[in-house]
């Protein structure tokens, strides 16, 4: 299991999941496809297991450090708090 980022934010698309932020660094962007396995762990100690839905394009002005992403619709917003970690599971790089 591999550390990817620290929640800083959650929001909604309609329709759709809940997006993370800031997202998976840049430096792993080759390694990840949707799909990929991930644990979030929650501050009160929760653990999600769930996966990569999509990648979500940002127009950028600068580089962008990390990539949001967003989870499957099934997993709210609620759910995953600002300060949460994610985590890449062992079985995500084949």
């Amino acid at each position: 299991m591999q550390f990817l980022f620290e929640v800083e934010d959650v929001f909604s698309i309609t329709g759709q999941g809940c997006v993370l932020a800031p997202g998976v660094p840049q430096a792993f962007m080759r390694e990840l496809k949707t799909g990929a396995p991930l644990l979030i762990c929650t501050p009160q100690g929760e653990h999600i297991y769930t996966h990569i839905d999509f990648f979500v394009s940002v127009k950028k002005t600068q580089p962008l450090s990390h990539t949001p992403f967003s989870l499957p619709s099934m997993i709210k917003k609620e759910s995953i708090p600002a300060g949460s970690e994610v985590y890449l599971e062992d079985d995500a790089k084949k």
